[in-house]
């Protein structure tokens, strides 16, 4: 009655009052539309809407969508905080705890992260302003006003000038260092830290410097007027006030030509002294020198010196004498030279007319001459003489210059008068080669590797071991069974030892086939066979005969059964007579056959259509037949049907097979060599069995799975549903849907998982039970990366362990996820590894609206970051008084809005 009446539910959404203009689906009671026909029931809905409506999964929007405006009870559009996508389109918006991005051209675009919001001031020309806590970004054709001027292109002095209002002068921008200015003219001011003003003339014209009727020139320290060549004149046009001194450099004297009025004042008490006059020079100081008046005392200056061409003659009018202060001393003829200050070599040579040689002075000790000429010395010893050369030695023999130039073996016996034999010099120790003759009587040490020729028998030693000999004689024994595989030559892969020459010879690498054909002959069609003392072979027998053995302590031989001369296409053979096979007709492809009887071709049976089974009758042929009703499969292989439904029950336990490589959906999925394709696959057949209260495992060989699986219904006929993977290793067993929830089950289905890893990439759960469903996962799962979370449990929806630890090897935003009065409950599992610290973007675990989440007596090995916990809206998260780090994460958790963490 449930069923019928979920049936009128679903029939009257689909097909309802607003629909008219839509043709009846046609259901009848007790019917289970297929996958197809539920695809094309909503196809024709879709048909009638004149628009495809947008799947809770995905889709594409192909015009403009609005959202409902924002208010004070929410906004109108919601994008959920997750993790940041590996591989983001241009286009896609997302959003993580950090903010907001968008993938533009690709280039990421974010955060817009939290805190005081950014202005945006509109002026002409647009100035954008951040505070302090908004992240900006580079903008590669943008400039800040708050930034220098670097940040702009490359800008010429012309450019800086056409956007200034108040320049002056033209030409390129003038900075501080040694700048070129063109023609310029300098209006009053003060110009300080001017330490020389450069005036050039441009061609070979003349040029001045004027100043104004009431400037003046004027300098704190020294002005100096260069004229650098006899045509160039310094005119002075007024009075020139000088305040310290004139200084004329170069090679040109500097003359002032009195004219007219043109007067030089002087200072009212200096004097004028001139180069050819004889004035009086009083109380004046001469490049550091300073003649005292009324003392007549000469004073020179530190590091000064008197001198003269002549006899200096120092003669005071009042009988005075010469007096030298402390600052120097006379030198007299009779001083020694030890006298004057100290003098190198160098500078004495300069006063030396007939030195010969250059460099230091040299005296009588241990003085170190540089290449000298001695001459011709009438006596010299050079016990410590370094760098003699060989060449200018006499008195040696023949060829012992050249031996002590270069000492080799060769020029040692060129320098020897009595030498024996050639080649190199003889140290002990050293190899003698291969001496013409030599006798060894009192010889040792000799190796017997270095022996050569014949040894005589006299002096052949007794060998042991394997192969012995007698001391003095050549002949050797090999002892019994010395001779191991080992020892043997190596032999070619596929061979064995053999003579197969026909004569007696030695052994050979021989091939088997090589052996058999010497052994059995080379006729083609032979039989090798055992008769009662040998193996010999049977002859080819003739046309159409076949094989025959007559038992055992029995030969085989020819039968002389023939096969039909020619067959039929698509038939098999068949025996017509106990000595003769025949061929039935052609078989029906895909039919079954049944016996003709005795001597009668087999016969096809009449082809069955989509879901009819073959039923016997008594005496006659089998039909085809449809099912109607419950039918029951026994163990014997009797199938009973009743006409209660279309459902076939199991009588036993059933397994289904599932294989990403090389499965097929198409597939009957019963046998490991028939597999589905996804788990999907199986479950849609499955699903329409009655399982009678038996059980049914979906297993999962390794491999990598992408497809969403969904359970929209719960199984019929009670029972356990399981899907199993890889309970070894469950890292083999990858489960990763895009976008979408990896593991679906809805509406009071009920499933078991173990021993595979659950991921989604971009958003989706791992694992998602609601409306009253039922998940139990084992012990040997694995929970990688997730777009959203690990688990959801709502809307009454439930997931529960069959205990033991499992691994969490990636992050998510939560790992435990209940809303609407879902449930999950793990407690006192054992051991849950955390591996890698995964990061959980909202929680670790997270309970809303009247949910629960009961974790107590877990043991987490491993850390992860992020809050550790969320409860709000009257939820429960159970830890039996574990603490409030109890969870795995490096943030508190919090609980609000009647919430309670235990």
């Amino acid at each position: 009655m449930k069923k019928t009446n979920a049936i009128a539910i679903v029939s009257l959404l689909l097909f309802g009052t607003e629909a008219v203009a839509q043709s009846s689906p046609n259901l009848i009671t007790g019917q289970v539309p297929t996958a197809a026909q539920w695809n094309s029931y909503f196809q024709r809905k879709q048909d009638v809407l004149n628009y495809t409506p947008i799947n809770s999964a995905g889709g594409v929007f192909t015009g403009k969508v609005t959202t409902a405006p924002s208010s004070a009870s929410g906004s109108g559009l919601n994008v959920s905080p997750g993790t940041a996508p590996s591989l983001p389109a241009n286009g896609d918006v997302w959003t993580t705890t950090a903010g907001m991005y968008v993938r533009i051209n690709g280039v990421t675009i974010g955060p817009l992260s939290s805190g005081a919001a950014a202005s945006f001031a509109a002026t002409n020309p647009l100035t954008v302003s951040f505070p302090s806590s908004v992240t900006t970004y580079a903008c590669p054709t943008c400039a800040v006003t708050t930034g220098p001027l670097s940040q702009f292109a490359t800008t010429t002095s012309a450019q800086l000038a056409s956007v200034l209002s108040d320049e002056t002068g033209t030409g390129p921008a003038v900075f501080g260092t040694a700048p070129a200015i063109n023609n310029p003219t300098i209006v009053g001011g003060t110009y300080s830290g001017m330490t020389s003003l450069g005036i050039l003339a441009s061609g070979g014209g003349g040029f001045n410097v004027i100043l104004a009727d009431t400037e003046a020139l004027t300098a704190n320290r020294s002005l100096f007027f260069r004229v650098n060549d006899a045509s160039r004149l310094l005119d002075l046009g007024g009075s020139i006030a000088i305040s310290g001194d004139l200084s004329v450099t170069g090679s040109f004297a500097a003359t002032l030509a009195l004219t007219g009025a043109t007067n030089v004042t002087l200072p009212t008490t200096g004097t004028l002294a001139t180069r050819a006059g004889a004035e009086a020079l009083t109380n004046k100081t001469y490049n550091g020198n300073t003649w005292t008046a009324g003392t007549g005392t000469l004073t020179l200056g530190a590091g000064k010196t008197l001198t003269a061409s002549n006899t200096l003659t120092l003669t005071g009018t009042d009988g005075s004498t010469a007096a030298f202060g402390a600052g120097g001393t006379v030198a007299y003829l009779a001083n020694t030279l030890n006298a004057f200050a100290a003098t190198t070599s160098a500078q004495l040579a300069t006063v030396i007319s007939d030195e010969t040689g250059t460099g230091a002075l040299v005296f009588g000790t241990n003085p170190v001459l540089t290449t000298p000429n001695l001459g011709t010395p009438s006596a010299v010893v050079l016990t410590n003489a370094t760098g003699l050369p060989l060449a200018s030695v006499t008195g040696l023999g023949t060829g012992c210059a050249t031996w002590l130039a270069t000492p080799s073996s060769a020029n040692l016996r060129g320098c020897l008068t009595d030498e024996v034999g050639t080649g190199a010099a003889y140290f002990v120790g050293g190899a003698l080669g291969t001496p013409a003759s030599a006798t060894l009587t009192n010889g040792t040490g000799l190796p017997t590797t270095g022996l050569t020729g014949t040894l005589q028998a006299a002096q052949f030693p007794a060998l042991t071991g394997d192969v012995t000999t007698v001391a003095g004689a050549l002949a050797s024994t090999i002892a019994n069974s010395a001779v191991t595989n080992a020892k043997m030559a190596t032999m070619t892969t596929g061979t064995v030892k053999a003579n197969v020459s026909g004569s007696t010879g030695a052994p050979g690498d021989v091939s088997v086939n090589g052996v058999l054909e010497n052994v059995l002959g080379t006729t083609q069609g032979s039989i090798a066979y055992r008769n009662a003392s040998t193996w010999t072979f049977l002859p080819p027998g003739t046309s159409g005969q076949m094989l025959q053995t007559a038992g055992a302590a029995a030969n085989v031989g020819w039968s002389t059964t023939v096969y039909p001369a020619s067959g039929t296409s698509g038939g098999i053979p068949y025996y017509s007579s106990t000595t003769t096979i025949a061929s039935s007709a052609a078989l029906t492809q895909y039919g079954l056959i049944y016996g003709g009887g005795a001597g009668a071709a087999p016969v096809a049976a009449a082809a069955m259509t989509n879901g009819q089974i073959m039923v016997g009758q008594t005496g006659a042929a089998p039909v085809p037949r449809t099912m109607s009703g419950d039918c029951t499969f026994a163990a014997s292989g009797a199938i009973t049907c009743s006409a209660s439904g279309g459902r076939i029950k199991l009588t036993g336990n059933a397994n289904y097979y599932v294989n990403d490589t090389g499965g097929s959906d198409s597939n009957d999925c019963l046998t490991g060599g028939t597999p589905c394709k996804t788990v999907q696959g199986a479950y849609n057949k499955l699903i329409q069995l009655d399982f009678n209260a038996y059980n049914v495992t979906v297993n999962v060989a390794d491999g990598n799975y992408t497809t969403p699986f969904v359970a929209i219904q719960p199984q019929t006929g009670g029972g356990i549903l399981s899907m199993v993977g890889n309970t070894t290793t469950p890292a083999n067993v990858v489960m990763n849907a895009t976008a979408n929830n990896m593991i679906d089950i809805q509406n009071g289905a009920r499933i078991t998982i173990n021993g595979m890893e659950l991921r989604t990439t971009t958003s989706g759960y791992c694992i998602k039970a609601s409306n009253y469903a039922v998940v139990t996962f084992g012990p040997n799962m694995r929970f990688g990366s997730a777009g959203s979370g690990h688990m959801q449990a709502s809307a009454f929806g439930k997931i529960i362990t069959s205990g033991g630890g499992y691994v969490i090897s990636g992050g998510a935003n939560y790992h435990l996820l209940a809303l609407a009065q879902g449930q999950i409950e793990l407690g006192y599992l054992g051991t849950v590894t955390l591996s890698g610290t995964p990061a959980f973007a909202v929680a670790f675990a997270y309970a809303g609206n009247l949910s629960l989440v009961s974790v107590p007596g877990i043991t987490w090995s491993g850390a992860a970051t992020g809050v550790r916990y969320i409860g709000l809206g009257n939820a429960v998260i159970d830890t039996n008084g574990s603490g409030a780090s109890y969870l795995p994460g490096n943030a508190a958790g919090s609980v609000s809005t009647g919430a309670q963490y235990l």
